[in-house]
């Protein structure tokens, strides 16, 4: 079980875990989500916390430093998939693999399999030492080669956010399935039904669950989902009755509304860092509609 994030990384909402069969032509990958309702369901002022989180919106990144969502003590210790020995509860999504010979022994998923779990991580890593060769062991090795082939990508970032993007989409499914002709699928924060706009992904489903830690979109939905797997026992009845309470169309707005603002953010800040030292710069940059959701 690792975490693979950025150098200065501090807050881990996910870890990737892979397990081979003796016969090599089967395995399965895990993709595990700290569970961070679970873990606020046993803190106090909770009230305090959750507002905090709302104001914040998401974490805000800037110079290899972070403004994180949530109070350090719960982003970068309690809630973070550390390897400190310590064990975490996750939402976890299985992918079946199967070696296909018939499409020149490519890898497959035969199925899908979400549960909650609690992890053990034992090696927190960096994109670059995932990258390497003589410094990874064989078993992340033969993760790193699965990645590449089931992503058709290359580099390792690239890699886990395919992974990212199975288990959003994977989510959004299930949410959608359970409540379809109920309404409760407007409970869900920046869900989209329809076919994501960006062909790359083309995805008829999708969700934001993945970062718990970091957006509050995230946090809300990891919720929706606790309930629909009805786990709702293991967490509190203020944890419960707080998240119950949300405007979601208001936080829906906000969320958007936060969203455009780091954006802009970082494009004047990019600015003011060409006027001070000027850079030759080739970018892309699209802000998304006002009445656009991404």
């Amino acid at each position: 079980m690792i975490t693979i994030d950025g150098l200065t990384t501090r807050d881990r909402d996910d870890a990737l875990s892979f397990q081979k069969a003796d016969n090599g032509t089967s395995a399965v990958l895990g993709i595990h989500i700290t569970d961070v309702v679970s873990t606020l369901g046993d803190l106090p002022l909770l009230d305090s916390v959750l507002k905090w989180c709302r104001e914040r919106g998401a974490s805000a990144y800037r110079d290899g430093t972070s403004t994180p969502m949530l109070p350090t003590h719960l982003s970068h210790d309690i809630a973070s998939l550390n390897a400190d020995g310590k064990s975490r509860p996750c939402v976890s999504l299985f992918l079946h693999l199967s070696l296909s010979h018939q499409k020149g022994s490519v890898w497959t998923v035969d199925r899908y399999e979400h549960a909650c779990t609690r992890v053990h991580v034992v090696e927190n890593i960096t994109y670059d030492e995932f990258c390497g060769t003589s410094e990874t062991s064989a078993t992340w090795k033969r993760l790193r080669e699965t990645l590449a082939a089931l992503s058709g990508v290359a580099d390792s970032e690239g890699q886990v956010a395919w992974a990212m993007m199975e288990y959003n989409t994977h989510f959004a499914r299930v949410v959608l399935d359970a409540t379809a002709g109920t309404g409760a699928d407007a409970s869900l924060l920046r869900v989209q039904h329809d076919a994501l706009k960006n062909a790359s992904l083309a995805k008829t489903a999708y969700g934001h669950f993945t970062s718990p830690l970091r957006r509050y979109a995230d946090l809300h939905n990891q919720f929706v989902i606790l309930s629909l797997l009805s786990t709702r026992s293991s967490q509190s009845e203020n944890t419960r009755s707080a998240l119950e309470r949300e405007d979601v169309d208001m936080l829906n707005r906000r969320m958007t509304t936060l969203r455009q603002f780091h954006t802009r953010y970082l494009v004047m800040d990019l600015a003011h860092r060409c006027m001070e030292r000027p850079l030759d710069v080739t970018a892309q940059i699209d802000l998304p509609r006002d009445d656009e959701e991404r």
